[in-house]
């Protein structure tokens, strides 16, 4: 009896004794590296924020190119036209209407033999500057006389005239006539005709089978 009280009294002491050695974990010091290791690693989330598109100025081919001047306007009610080239030179020749013309006109440029008809004539120049100077001429052959003086040309430069068809004095009903522009230049000569038949009506002479001849 008495062993067996010792037995038990021994595993008692024994358990108290291992109970005493084992650490309480709230009194054990954690060492930095346990430290690091318990805390809650936050691993950032990387944004990617797509640069917007831009959209690169392409310069206009016209910010860059020589000022060109505006074209000159033609006018409305064009009853005979036509286009073309001669030399470094574009022409636009025409004949128009307007009630204005006529041998009381409301301007002295608006004086035609022809009533209601006045002719429109438009150049634009092509090429290289022209130091030198450029002269317009026109009138009904053979009274074709210089007008205007151009001291110089650069490329695109242009200009415009309209006026009253002038008849010489001895036209009649039938002649073929001539209204010639032209431009003299220091390079040659470069213009047109525009030949017509006169035709006598009641508001008086009329252009009929109307041709336009560039000048060669």
């Amino acid at each position: 009896m008495k062993e067996k009280t010792l037995k038990i009294y021994l595993a008692v002491w024994l358990t108290l004794f291992l109970a005493s050695c084992t650490p309480d974990p709230s009194s054990t010091p954690i060492t930095p590296s346990q430290q690091e290791a318990a805390v809650l690693t936050v691993t950032p989330i990387a944004t990617i924020i797509s640069p917007t598109s831009m959209i690169e100025a392409t310069p206009s081919p016209d910010s860059e190119a020589t000022y060109a001047p505006p074209l000159p306007p033609t006018p409305e009610q064009t009853f005979e036209s036509d286009r073309f080239e001669a030399g470094p030179f574009s022409f636009d020749f025409r004949l128009y209407r307007n009630p204005e013309f006529g041998d009381d006109p409301p301007m002295p440029w608006m004086y035609s033999d022809l009533p209601g008809i006045g002719v429109h004539v438009s150049w634009v120049y092509h090429g290289p500057g022209l130091s030198d100077p450029v002269t317009e001429h026109w009138g009904i052959s053979p009274e074709v006389h210089s007008f205007v003086t151009h001291p110089s040309l650069q490329e695109r430069e242009n200009s415009a005239h309209e006026g009253g068809i002038v008849l010489p004095a001895e036209a009649q009903a039938g002649d073929e006539v001539q209204y010639i522009f032209k431009l003299e230049t220091s390079q040659g000569t470069y213009g047109g005709a525009i030949q017509f038949t006169l035709q006598q009506t009641s508001e008086g002479f009329q252009p009929s089978d109307v041709v336009f001849i560039p000048l060669r």
